[in-house]
């Protein structure tokens, strides 16, 4: 007995099995927002006319069913709701007070320049 003691001491009491490495490198997440977000308008066209084909190809006395009349809206709501977010995040992109501030920088930078040049060429007259 006491030798069976001995090794089970040697042995860990948890195993760490290693991990197989990725042979692939991981692609970065996108941040963008995919193409069908960014153009709302062209996913709500294709809704409309995959369900005029539908009634087209039904007689012209059915009308659309209520639940699909229900997604349409859902879906039109949806779509209001991003266009409304892109025009949220658009002003963050550009904002306006930065190029005010440093244009005003600028010209006061630009009036300390030429008082000095005005100084140095005093001072260059002067002595020569």
């Amino acid at each position: 007995m006491p030798s069976t003691s001995k090794n089970n001491s040697k042995e860990p009491l948890i195993r760490i099995y290693s991990t197989p490495k990725l042979k692939k490198r991981m692609k970065p997440r996108r941040l963008t927002m995919p193409a069908n977000l960014r153009n709302p308008q062209k996913n709500v066209d294709e809704i409309v006319k995959r369900y005029s084909m539908q009634l087209e190809a039904k007689e012209a006395d059915e009308k659309l069913s209520e639940e699909c009349l229900a997604e349409i809206n859902t879906l039109e709501k949806s779509f209001q709701e991003l266009d409304s977010f892109e025009l949220q995040v658009e002003p963050v992109k550009s904002p306006p007070n930065e190029d005010v501030e440093m244009k005003g920088g600028n010209n006061e930078d630009d009036k300390k320049d030429k008082e000095k040049s005005k100084n140095s060429g005093n001072k260059k007259g002067e002595k020569g």
